[in-house]
């Protein structure tokens, strides 16, 4: 198994050191590469890369998370459905967002926010996917008004919105982890649909924030007995383009992704 593993690293050298040189860390690149952090680092050392005790800090504009507008209730939305916080008693505190490639807009759009140098957006290894990872000791702070905490899959609370900020913050967890189309009434094989999956306790809190917003018509669930996520829909086109309505689309459309809202905008 081992060999396996060391015969993969062999085959990924170039690519592993280039990215350990531009700023990822060894816990990250393990999990890219399917290995442990230790094997990792011991790879690294036996092909004469000198480590790093701590996770570097990339630089970024660290004030972004503290100042309360629409841009960072869109980015914790988002987060909350596709990011995942770290904040540990050593130096490893991360902030990680993973979207498919289609998506890299969002990311790119996240760095411009921050000042953040898009060449830390990585590609997963044989995964459509990318990440951005923040790493700084501001991630050891309470986000949890927001309901980022560790390992919020499983153990999530309901997040702490204002008024003016709940719009933007829905967006951006429906630009997370919900899909939404528009029939055009031509097409027979895709209709009108909206719906966004979570842990259970954050959509029935989704739900609660649309009647909170002045959406009262109901919503469809999936939501099967012992598992952890739950799934609300709407099936009707005059439902999803009264809940778009309620959402403030056009007025969040600079900073909402596209790709899911262009029949509203």
């Amino acid at each position: 198994m081992y060999g396996d593993k060391l015969k993969l690293l062999n085959n990924n050298k170039d690519n592993i050191i280039s990215l350990y040189s531009s700023g990822q860390n060894i816990k990250s690149l393990g999990y890219d590469f399917g290995v442990s952090e230790m094997t990792m680092r011991k790879f690294l050392i036996a092909n004469k890369i000198k480590t790093r005790s701590n996770p570097k800090e990339r630089k970024f504009d660290t004030s972004f998370f503290f100042n309360e507008n629409a841009r960072l209730a869109y980015f914790m939305g988002f987060c909350l459905a596709d990011g995942s916080i770290t904040s540990m008693k050593d130096h490893r505190s991360t902030l990680e967002i993973d979207v498919h490639t289609q998506d890299a807009s969002i990311l790119e759009k996240f760095c411009e926010w921050t000042n953040y140098d898009t060449k830390f957006i990585t590609k997963r290894k044989n995964k459509e996917l990318l990440r951005l990872c923040f790493n700084n000791k501001i991630f050891k702070t309470d986000f949890s008004s927001w309901g980022l905490v560790n390992n919020k899959t499983y153990s999530a609370i309901v997040p702490t919105i204002s008024d003016n900020l709940i719009r933007p913050f829905l967006i951006g967890y429906i630009d997370g982890d919900g899909s939404i189309n528009l029939s055009n009434g031509k097409s027979r094989s895709r209709g009108s649909y909206f719906n966004v999956v979570g842990n259970r306790l954050l959509i029935d809190w989704f739900c609660e924030q649309m009647k909170r917003i002045g959406f009262d018509l109901p919503f469809k669930f999936e939501d099967i007995e012992g598992k952890i996520w739950k799934r609300a829909r709407l099936y009707k086109k005059n439902e999803i383009i009264l809940m778009v309505d309620k959402l403030d689309i056009k007025k969040y459309k600079s900073i909402a992704l596209n790709r899911k809202w262009h029949h509203f905008l």
